[in-house]
C-alpha cells in the first residue's frame, strides 16, 4: 500500500522500486506477495511509458485468469502520459473489452485526476453507444467514476448530462453518484483553500 501510494504520487525511489516488482510480477507472479504486488502495478501504471503500458494490456489480453485480465484492464485506466490513455479510450471502443467488463473500465477512466475530462468526454459523446453494449444492471457503474471529480466546471456539465439523460432502472443510484461527486468538489475546494490562505501572502 505504501509503495503504492508513493509510486503514484512520483516518488523516484518508489517508482524504481514497484516497475522492478511489476516486471517479476509479470514473470514471476508466484514469488511477489499479493499486496505487495497489488501496490506495484498501482505505482508502475500510473507512470508507465509505452512498452510498460503494452506489457499490460498484453496480460489483459493472455492472463491465466478473467480476474488477472480486469485487474491489467482497469489498471491500465488510470496512466498519466496522454498518448497512451488516448489508446486506452480507444480500446474501449472495442470488442476485446467484453461488456460486462465495460463499464467498469469506463470507471476507472473516470477516475483517473490526470485525464477524467478527456474521459467523461469519451463517456458522454458515445453515450448511446457504450450503453447498447452494457448489461441492464451495469448502467450506473458506467458514470460511478465521476465522485473522484474535482472540478466544479466538469461536474456542473456532468450533473446538466446526467440530468438530460435519465437513466431510469439506476435513477436513484446515479443521484447517490452525482452527490457523492458534488461533495468531492466541495472538500477539494475547502482544502485548496486552506492551503493557499496557508502559503505568504494568502
Amino acid at each position: 500500500l505504501v509503495l503504492g501510494l508513493r509510486g503514484v504520487h512520483g516518488d523516484p525511489a518508489a517508482v524504481a522500486r514497484a516497475i522492478a516488482v511489476f516486471e517479476q510480477q509479470l514473470h514471476r507472479p508466484t514469488e511477489v506477495d499479493a499486496e505487495l504486488g497489488s501496490g506495484a502495478l498501482k505505482a508502475a501504471a500510473v507512470t508507465a511509458d509505452a512498452a510498460r503500458f503494452d506489457a499490460m494490456l498484453d496480460r489483459f489480453r493472455h492472463g491465466t485468469t478473467p480476474q488477472e485480465q480486469v485487474r491489467y484492464l482497469y489498471a491500465a485506466a488510470t496512466v498519466a502520459d496522454g498518448d497512451l490513455f488516448s489508446r486506452y479510450l480507444a480500446l474501449l471502443e472495442t470488442d476485446e473489452v467484453r461488456s460486462q467488463n465495460l463499464a467498469f473500465a469506463y470507471r476507472a477512466a473516470l477516475r483517473n485526476p490526470a485525464h477524467d475530462q478527456r474521459a467523461w468526454t469519451a463517456v458522454r459523446d458515445g453515450w448511446e453507444r457504450i450503453r447498447a453494449r452494457l448489461p441492464f444492471n451495469a448502467n450506473h457503474r458506467l458514470v460511478e467514476g465521476i465522485t473522484s471529480i474535482t472540478d466544479p466546471v466538469l461536474a456542473d456539465e456532468v450533473e446538466q448530462f446526467l440530468a438530460d439523460h435519465p437513466v431510469p432502472e439506476a435513477t436513484t443510484l446515479i443521484a447517490q453518484h452525482v452527490e457523492r461527486m458534488r461533495v468531492q468538489v466541495a472538500v477539494h475546494q475547502r482544502e485548496a483553500g486552506q492551503v493557499a490562505s496557508s502559503l505568504p501572502g494568502g
